[in-house]
């Protein structure tokens, strides 16, 4: 699955954790083999903030899917895909990230 999804990862070095993440789908991907599949081009991007020392949560998620679902009721259906609904907590962007070479 890994293979099939590129992307960056940003990663807070001083907590070690993961501060964002923006990722592609670069060929389609079953799930549980004929369940569901996520079509190529399909975009994820989150962000995340340390609400308290340790604990970090996402504070921004936008979401860009296009696939199908298969369903017991209706056999497959496409899943139209999905607008881009990004959200923010009261705590803001994530962290400024730092990046390792």
């Amino acid at each position: 699955m890994f293979s099939k999804v590129r992307g960056y990862l940003w990663i807070d070095e001083d907590a070690a954790q993961l501060a964002r993440a923006e990722l592609e789908v670069t060929d389609d991907i079953s799930i549980g083999g004929f369940l569901a599949k996520v079509y190529k081009g399909s975009h994820l991007v989150q962000e995340r903030y340390e609400i308290s020392p340790g604990l970090w949560f996402p504070t921004y998620s936008q979401y860009d899917f296009d696939g199908r679902v298969y369903s017991s009721a209706s056999g497959f259906t496409n899943t139209p895909r999905t607008p881009n609904t990004p959200h923010r907590t009261s705590q803001g962007s994530a962290a400024k990230p730092s990046v390792r070479n």
